[in-house]
């Protein structure tokens, strides 16, 4: 059948759908009950066409059905869920309406006889004998939508991902090639396992921290200011000339005038070390010029991060004390935050020496001298992106971000059998590795089917991709609903 999106979205399922809106309807009470962002509120369009949540809508049905999911669950209907509710009532609403103009533009027409195979167990007992009063029970509009959607959106869904099947054969839809299947489970064959080394990052020791403050102490000198910050130049101005000219304190300025955007309530600053007011005053000239000041005199207006700032002197900078574990501490956080890299090449050292040791005694041996563990990695494949339908990476805390890391895994897996690698930086981690052996994956008959399945609903997930950002999609559901949280909070 032609069509111009191929979709069919492996969390929303269409046609178990209508079993639920044949026993709860379209939900006029409930979209009254909760006035659903309005009668003419547009949630998004497609192809311009306006997604409203009016009763009898696909929207308003979908959005029932999953909040009856939800009740019949025992879960909670709080702010979020309700946003993901309508978020998945939307999407379904899109994908349906798709699906029903391709079936509309391909001229499809349904057999009266294939009418009554598909529709007729929706109006039988459980004795299996067709059921009049059952089937009037249901209005008119529901009964035809039942139709349609086993008739027609159930056969586009049949075409495109399969459906009916003879001897467990599909009769439509994507086809998995043999050699496709046996290609994707041959990823998988050649596992290959591993010694670990891992240097965490954060064990960075005390006396390489202590040395760094050492080295570079000036950053570290605690200078003893008050400051004054307003967000206008000219009145910042005209703050420092009543200051100077003595017709206000600087305490009344601090209370009448400053934003305190770096200061506590009485003005004070309070990250006064070298470092931090560097980050706060861009220029390196007006940097000198407060680190020049002399107690009580005040700066010029200075343009800081956040507006303009007049800068007293309270007295004088003391010193850093390297001994100060307090101090430590701070220069251990400035180094994280702006020398990472030094960090990282003390324990790329350290892996290049643990790597040396393991070459002349043993993997073991090297990673008790270096006071790391030797953790056996069991063997696994390559996979990059951690992908379902090839083996999974091991559950070990180092190699948690290592499924996407493109250079982790190259080098991991050109080691022969024996080979040690060069340290290897992954996430808060410098890694060494030996590769201990390959293994080959056992033959698993019932891999086969998996794969299949994982083929298909990777080619739904593309499909759903390619429809939701085609264009034809507007999608307005979190601005909406967050309007109505508002309106809902402001009327309380």
């Amino acid at each position: 059948m032609k069509n111009k999106f191929i979709f069919f979205g492996s969390v929303f399922i269409l046609i178990l759908s209508v079993i639920t809106f044949i026993f709860f309807g379209t939900g006029t009470e409930l979209l009254q009950a909760m006035g659903m962002g309005g009668k003419n509120t547009v949630w998004g369009t497609y192809k311009g066409k306006k997604i409203l949540m009016e009763p009898g809508t696909l929207f308003a049905r979908y959005y029932e059905q999953y909040e009856n999911n939800y009740k019949s669950n025992g879960q909670e209907l709080n702010d979020y869920v309700r946003y993901y509710i309508y978020s998945s009532a939307f999407s379904s609403a899109v994908q349906e309406t798709v699906f029903r103009e391709a079936v509309k533009e391909s001229g499809y027409e349904p057999t009266p006889e294939m009418v009554a195979r598909k529709v007729l167990p929706f109006y039988t007992m459980p004795d299996g004998k067709f059921s009049s009063d059952y089937y009037n029970m249901i209005p008119a509009a529901e009964r035809e939508y039942i139709q349609d959607n086993i008739t027609l959106t159930g056969r586009y869904t049949s075409d495109l991902t399969g459906g009916d099947s003879v001897g467990g054969k599909p009769l439509f839809g994507l086809k998995t090639s043999k050699d496709e299947v046996e290609f994707i489970k041959s990823m998988g064959d050649e596992k290959h396992a591993f010694d670990m080394a891992a240097f965490k990052l954060d064990s960075y020791p005390e006396s390489e921290v202590a040395a760094y403050a050492k080295e570079n102490a000036a950053l570290f000198d605690s200078y003893k200011l008050s400051a004054v910050t307003v967000l206008d130049e000219a009145k910042a101005k005209s703050i420092l000339n009543q200051l100077k000219n003595k017709e206000i304190t600087f305490e009344d300025a601090v209370s009448q005038y400053s934003e305190k955007n770096y200061t506590e309530s009485s003005g004070k600053i309070t990250a006064a070390h070298k470092y931090q007011l560097q980050k706060i005053i861009p220029d390196e000239k007006n940097q000198e010029a407060v680190f020049a000041l002399t107690k009580d005199s005040y700066s010029e207006v200075i343009s800081t991060s956040v507006g303009y700032t007049i800068f007293r002197c309270d007295g004088e900078k003391s010193s850093a004390d390297v001994a100060d574990s307090a101090l430590v501490a701070l220069v251990r956080q400035y180094i994280e935050e702006n020398e990472s890299g030094r960090i990282e090449d003390y324990f790329v050292e350290a892996g290049k020496a643990l790597a040396r040791d393991a070459a002349l005694s043993s993997f073991d041996d090297a990673c008790k001298n270096a006071g790391v563990e030797n953790i056996a990695v069991p063997a696994f494949a390559l996979n990059y992106g951690s992908v379902s339908v090839i083996s999974s990476i091991p559950e070990i805390e180092q190699l948690a971000e290592v499924g996407t890391n493109e250079n982790f895994l190259q080098k991991a897996f050109a080691l022969k059998e024996g080979e040690i690698s060069e340290p290897i930086s992954v996430g808060d981690y410098v890694i060494v590795l030996k590769m201990t052996g390959i293994e080959k994956a056992d033959t698993d008959e019932s891999k086969t089917e998996a794969i299949e399945s994982d083929i298909s609903g990777y080619d739904q997930s593309a499909a759903y991709y390619t429809l939701f950002h085609s264009g034809d999609v507007v999608n307005n559901v979190s601005s909406v609903y967050s309007e109505m949280l508002r309106q809902q909070n402001a009327s309380k």
